[in-house]
């Protein structure tokens, strides 16, 4: 069973604080009661339909219906509101065996149950969850999640998606929204829009929004690499008129309910992901087992048999990250960092996987009789959307960093050789780290290559910077360079640096210069909601 206990944070640890901890040795019955549901009808109704939903592009009605009958459309929210009321633990491992069977059925349904009915659930009011929770959760309608926009997918804080005030009680809705999930099937839309642009991200508002109302209209459906059986398209208001009681939340919280639900949404990206990965590995086992080649099954062959152990390995560890991340979920911990590890890993296991599946089939991989190069082509939007893996590695960074500064960890002192050579002259390299978060999800990174002339310079953080004798590098006077400049195509193997917090290593000769330059890197939100 899954058992959560708290424990003190291990010694050396970044975080002083108590963690919970949590071990997997079993699922509860009623998860594996789930996970046995959905593996039983991915067999029997998707995998033998999968095939010809991507080829003609067709969505799934009759399928997505069936998964409404079995409670997975709602599978999160409470049965007075519509749903199933299991756990954010049974949704993961249920969306696994949903996409093993078929990726475009499985972001259908992670569309509608992370991206519309958690939001609604966690901030309507009651009297909102009547009208826009509870058939969603049942089923009887699909609902959609409207954020990125043409210019600004990874930029979720702006909006050009405009909301003006019609009296007390309306607004008029402007703009476009793009790369949609369930665009032409939603009866209703969760779309943030400015209200306020002088408080910039804390002027985003989300508003509910019924998919027939007068204005409202959709793009054509995009002709994509994978998913084909989901529609993805834009959404495009044009004067909307929508009353004031279909605010969700309070006025200025659209970016915050973004945000936290792209948290929750990485959960079920990453149990999408997984179960490209493990159909991939199914059928890389299967052939390889059949295959015979030099007068024996291509199992046998050590190259084989190490892309199989490559991919069971990547699956195994990504699917205990998802579980970690949803069980912190249901125990109310703050799990941010651990769903976008769950996703970075998860996604860049299923491209990985289903590369190595094509691989191990060769040219039977490549073509449609078989599934490998429809699992490759769905397994790369994971690593797209709902953040890209370059943005995954932000939050998670910047979580650390948030993390770090809130320890007190005392640093060892340099060793005296290492003082003593400074006193002569030394050349260091000083990484300093900055995160300006925005709950959890804003960083920048700066990274700072100073070198001077024997004296030590301050780098945010306390981190010292000493100077060079290895080279002469001409400045323009004003001896600023660019790490860019400094660097490219040198061979500087006689110097040697090490980098390190509150010491720096020494070069033996060379003439003195002084050189400051910096690389920024500030990146915001990345958060593509298709």
């Amino acid at each position: 069973r899954l058992a959560a206990r708290s424990a003190p944070a291990p010694l050396g640890t970044l975080v002083g604080r108590t963690r919970t901890m949590f071990t997997f040795e079993t699922l509860p019955d009623e998860v594996s009661m789930v996970r046995d549901m959905s593996r039983q009808f991915a067999e029997a109704e998707l995998y033998p339909a999968a095939g010809d939903i991507d080829a003609q592009h067709k969505f799934p009605e009759k399928i997505v219906k069936k998964l409404a009958d079995l409670g997975l459309l709602g599978i999160v929210v409470p049965e007075e509101n519509g749903g199933a009321g299991m756990s954010t633990m049974a949704y993961a491992v249920s969306l696994e065996e949903i996409s093993r069977g078929c990726a475009s059925t499985g972001v259908i349904m992670s569309a509608n149950n992370s991206l519309y009915c958690a939001p609604v659930l966690k901030y309507a009011t009651e009297e909102q969850k009547e009208e826009w929770l509870t058939p969603f959760a049942k089923g009887e309608k699909l609902g959609c999640f409207g954020l990125s926009e043409p210019g600004n997918g990874s930029d979720a804080g702006a909006a050009s998606t405009t909301a003006v005030e019609d009296g007390p009680d309306h607004f008029f809705l402007n703009g476009t929204k793009a790369w949609i999930t369930n665009a032409h099937e939603a009866s209703a839309a969760i779309v943030f829009a400015t209200t306020d642009k002088s408080k910039k991200h804390k002027g985003i508002s989300a508003f509910l929004v019924p998919c027939d109302a007068p204005g409202f209209s959709l793009g054509a459906k995009e002709d994509k690499l994978g998913i084909r059986g989901s529609s993805t398209a834009n959404l495009i208001l044009d004067n909307v008129r929508v009353p004031r009681a279909n605010l969700l939340g309070k006025p200025g919280e659209g970016f915050k309910i973004a945000m936290t639900t792209l948290d929750g949404g990485r959960i079920g990206i990453a149990a999408q992901a997984l179960g490209i990965a493990q159909a991939s590995l199914d059928v890389a086992t299967k052939y390889a087992a059949e295959r015979t080649a030099f007068g024996a099954p291509i199992s046998s062959l050590y190259a084989i048999q190490l892309k199989l152990s490559k991919m069971a390995c990547a699956i195994e560890g990504a699917r205990l990250l998802n579980w970690r991340a949803a069980a912190m979920k249901d125990a109310g911990e703050d799990f941010t960092k651990e769903a976008a590890m769950a996703k970075l890993v998860a996604s860049e296991a299923a491209t990985m996987c289903a590369h190595q599946c094509i691989q191990v089939l060769g040219g039977m991989g490549y073509v449609t009789d078989m599934p490998a190069e429809r699992f490759y082509r769905d397994a790369r939007i994971t690593e797209i959307y709902e953040g890209t893996s370059e943005v995954q590695h932000l939050v998670i960074a910047g979580k650390l960093l948030k993390e770090a500064a809130k320890a007190d960890i005392p640093m060892p002192a340099a060793p005296k050789k290492l003082h003593e050579q400074e006193q002569q002259g030394g050349v260091g390299v000083g990484v300093a780290a900055s995160a300006a978060l925005e709950g959890g999800m804003t960083a920048a990174l700066l990274t700072t290559v100073s070198i001077a002339n024997s004296s030590a310079a301050e780098a945010p953080g306390g981190m010292r910077i000493r100077g060079a004798k290895d080279r002469h590098v001409a400045d323009g006077g004003d001896g600023q360079h660019s790490l860019a400049a400094l660097l490219p195509g040198r061979d500087l193997p006689e110097l040697r640096t090490q980098a390190r917090v509150g010491a720096t290593a020494s070069p033996t000769h060379g003439p003195h210069s002084k050189v400051s330059g910096m690389l920024p890197m500030a990146l915001g939100n990345d958060h593509d909601s298709v």
